[in-house]
């Protein structure tokens, strides 16, 4: 089976394709692609300009000559080849080329619709990711808010300070993560999921610790907890709408699910 190419132009998101190397270099030679347009390499999964890939680029773009979408007619032939009796339509066109590409046929349409599925996961999936982990770094931040209020009244809070309470740092970590992830690193993937795992084991821990003293509120946190990260974990791991809807939904209820008993803890047990 033959390479196909997906492209689109850096100032672009739009995706089109697939082509045949024959037909990315018909692209080129009517102009309708330059050396810095990005195609998909599938073995790295990431947009590369075409001038990046030596040997690609030497085949897209070698010396130049004229455009030929079609062979030339022999003069010593009176009448038509055996191919051309066979298939009248065997011309092949730039706008037919570009139209397909577009989803209009129905070969292409499909895989247009793959690419705008795939889209859509990435609009939803991330912004997910981002308040989840705010959601997290407040989990983190709030049953200790007290303590640090009145190290802060009086003064007395320093960078020494936050080694006396080690969830700031997660905290920080989340809120950098958030970031991250509205900046569209996906690049930081791995120690996303790396991050989920021990956000696992430590409200874990903290779940089964509340159990002890109010089961209720044990319970909520642990079930808060796995949804939360079983969410983010699920959102690194997909790009099928199905599932990033889903795990969206149940890190984003997580969080604010695991938030409520850490406020009743910490604000309402003190009234």
């Amino acid at each position: 089976m033959s390479k196909e190419y997906y492209l689109r132009e850096i100032e672009s998101e739009k995706a089109i394709g697939p082509y045949s190397l024959e037909q990315v270099q018909s692209l080129a030679e009517a102009g309708q692609i330059s050396p810095k347009t990005l195609y998909f390499d599938h073995e790295k999964e990431v947009w590369i300009s075409i001038k990046a890939n030596m040997e690609l680029n030497l085949q897209v773009f070698p010396q130049k000559k004229s455009l030929s979408l079609r062979k030339p007619e022999d003069p010593l032939l009176d009448g038509p080849t055996d191919n051309e009796e066979d298939d009248p339509g065997q011309e092949l066109k730039i706008e037919d080329m570009l139209a397909a590409a577009e989803g209009k046929s129905a070969d292409t349409k499909h895989l247009k619709k793959q690419i705008d599925k795939r889209e859509t996961s990435a609009s939803i999936l991330l912004p997910a990711l981002s308040l989840s982990f705010i959601l997290s770094s407040v989990a983190f931040v709030l049953p200790h808010y007290p303590e640090i209020a009145d190290l802060m009244k009086g003064h007395k809070f320093t960078y020494a300070s936050i080694l006396e309470f080690p969830s700031l740092i997660m905290a920080f970590v989340d809120l950098m993560l958030a970031l991250a992830m509205l900046l569209h690193a996906t690049s930081l993937f791995p120690i996303v999921r790396v991050r989920a795992l021990v956000g696992l084991g430590y409200f874990g821990y903290v779940g089964f610790a509340m159990l002890e003293f109010s089961p209720l509120y044990g319970m909520i946190t642990l079930v808060a907890m796995i949804c939360l990260h079983v969410g983010i974990l699920l959102n690194t791991m997909t790009l099928k709408l199905g599932a990033v809807l889903l795990a969206s939904a149940l890190s984003i209820c997580g969080g604010l699910a695991l938030l409520w008993p850490i406020i009743a803890q910490t604000f309402l047990s003190n009234q």
